[in-house]
């Protein structure tokens, strides 16, 4: 379970739901690198890519919200997992909204628009 009580993976569908809902009650993190999160991404993103991510911990967890639900994403998933983990093991970090990650791949167009396989 993901820290907030939440399975650790965000369905697809909830994901599409969660990022479309309005008004909009999460909070979504891009850990995608900065040139790939300027071509394209949702709308009000958050991007934190996971090299400094792991690297600047400290620093970077800070960025990270805790009063909305968080759903992290990368291109395919295993980034999105690593930093995943890293929250959920090295602390200094509490979400009772709690956070997930989407192990999916993802295609955004530069409008923010996106696609999910």
């Amino acid at each position: 379970m993901a820290p907030g009580g939440l399975p650790r993976r965000v369905s697809i569908s909830d994901f599409i739901m969660l990022v479309n809902a309005s008004p909009r009650e999460v909070a979504i993190l891009d850990v995608r690198s900065a040139d790939k999160f300027a071509a394209g991404h949702i709308p009000g993103a958050i991007n934190l890519p996971d090299d400094q991510f792991h690297a600047n911990y400290d620093e970077m967890i800070k960025k990270v919200p805790t009063g909305v639900r968080v759903l992290i994403h990368c291109t395919a998933g295993p980034r999105a997992e690593g930093v995943y983990h890293a929250i959920a093991t090295r602390g200094g970090y509490d979400n009772p909204k709690g956070i997930q990650y989407l192990d999916a791949a993802i295609f955004f167009n530069p409008d923010g628009t996106f696609e999910i396989l």
